[in-house]
C-alpha cells in the first residue's frame, strides 16, 4: 500500500524543478541569467536518495515553543524527493553561520551522516533549488509572502552560485 501510494505522490525531481524554473522565468525576467546557470546545475544533479518530504519547511512552518520544536505545520506540499530539500528549505535564506551549523550538525547526526564535502555540495546545489521554487512561487500575481519571509531568491543563488562560496560550504566542518 505504501508503494502504491508513493506511485502516485507529488515527486520533488527534475520536471519539478523545471516547472519551477519556467514560472521563475515568467514572473522574474530579470533574473534569467541567475535561473540559467541554476538549470545548469540541475543538468548535473543527481538526488541523493528518496525520502517523504515536507516539501516546504521553513522558520514560517515550524513551531517552537521553550527553544522545541512543537509542531510542523503547512503539509499541503508533502512529496517524495531527495531529503535534503527539506533540510535546505530550513537553512535557507540569511541564516546566522551558528545557527546554520548548528542545524547541520543536528540533521547528520540524528540521521547517521558524515557532512563531507560532497554531502555539503548536494546541499549547496539542494538550496540553490529552493531558490529556484521560491522565485517559481513568489509572484505578485500568485503570491506575496509575509513580511518576514520577502527576500531576494535570485540574490541568495547567485551568492550560492559563487565559486568562493562553493569552496567555502563544501570546506566546512561542522
Amino acid at each position: 500500500a505504501v508503494a502504491a501510494a508513493a506511485g502516485r505522490a507529488l515527486r520533488i525531481d527534475r520536471r519539478w524543478h523545471a516547472a519551477w524554473a519556467e514560472r521563475a522565468r515568467r514572473f522574474h525576467p530579470g533574473a534569467a541569467a541567475v535561473i540559467d546557470r541554476i538549470e545548469a546545475v540541475l543538468d548535473e544533479w543527481e538526488p541523493g536518495g528518496s525520502a517523504v518530504l515536507h516539501g516546504d519547511v521553513g522558520p514560517a512552518n515550524v513551531l517552537v515553543s521553550g527553544g522545541r520544536v512543537t509542531a510542523v505545520v503547512d503539509w499541503e506540499m508533502t512529496a517524495v524527493g531527495d531529503p535534503l530539500h527539506d533540510l535546505a528549505g530550513l537553512v535557507a535564506g540569511d541564516l546566522p553561520t551558528h545557527l546554520f551549523d548548528a542545524v547541520i550538525e543536528g540533521y547528520a547526526g540524528a540521521a547517521g551522516i558524515v557532512p563531507d564535502v560532497a554531502w555539503r555540495d548536494r546541499l549547496r546545489v539542494a538550496r540553490l533549488l529552493v531558490c529556484l521554487q521560491w522565485l517559481g512561487w513568489a509572484s505578485p500575481e500568485v503570491w506575496s509572502p509575509p513580511a518576514g519571509q520577502r527576500r531576494s531568491w535570485a540574490c541568495d543563488a547567485r551568492r550560492l552560485l559563487r565559486p568562493d562560496v562553493a569552496h567555502t560550504m563544501a570546506a566546512r566542518r561542522p
